[in-house]
């Protein structure tokens, strides 16, 4: 097992999993500091533990189990007065914002000389324009374009909810890549 692993492994040279394939600033059309507003925390939803989770498991009713209201208790600090705050500081925040701004996949990825694979968890607009730009860009390049698997629609927590699928795409890249 552990030779074929290693073999399968060496083959595997770029899967981009719901991110790092279009330009942030494109598929949102928000300047960094209007995207620190959206996801910015109403008071209300801070107020009490309660108040979190209830915001929380209403993204997605469906999918909230015990794991969802784990990894959602982990974003967060109770403080002794019953309020919440969040675990990531303001700077952090905003710097992860500024770095997902300024990273430019046209740019960079052309430069990549391994195969590419991309997995997307929504393909609608505006992500379809912003992914378009970049796969002109690889094209440009004379690169070869990336394997594209559409998992729309999929939340954007793609390993949880549609493992086999992405284990597969990967798989398939693996595949074509030792083919090639």
């Amino acid at each position: 097992v552990y030779a074929r692993s290693h073999l399968i492994l060496k083959g595997v040279h770029g899967a981009l999993v719901d991110g790092g394939c279009v330009d942030v600033a494109t598929a949102t059309g928000l300047e960094p500091g209007e995207l620190l507003r959206t996801i910015e925390e109403p008071p209300e939803v801070l107020r009490s533990m309660d108040a979190f989770l209830a915001d929380r498991a209403a993204f997605d009713p469906a999918t909230w189990d015990a794991d969802q209201e784990r990894a959602a208790r982990a974003t967060i600090v109770e403080l002794p007065a019953g309020h919440v705050v969040p675990v990531t500081r303001p700077h952090v925040l905003a710097g992860t914002v500024e770095a997902m701004f300024a990273y430019e996949p046209a740019v960079t990825l052309p430069a990549v000389r391994a195969p590419i694979g991309i997995l997307l968890a929504d393909s609608s607009e505006p992500v379809g324009p912003a992914l378009a730009g970049t796969l002109a860009a690889l094209e440009a390049a004379g690169r070869p374009a990336p394997s594209v698997a559409d998992l729309s629609p999929a939340g954007h927590d793609l390993p949880r909810y549609r493992p086999v699928d992405v284990a597969g795409a990967i798989l398939r890249l693996v595949a074509a890549t030792m083919r090639a």
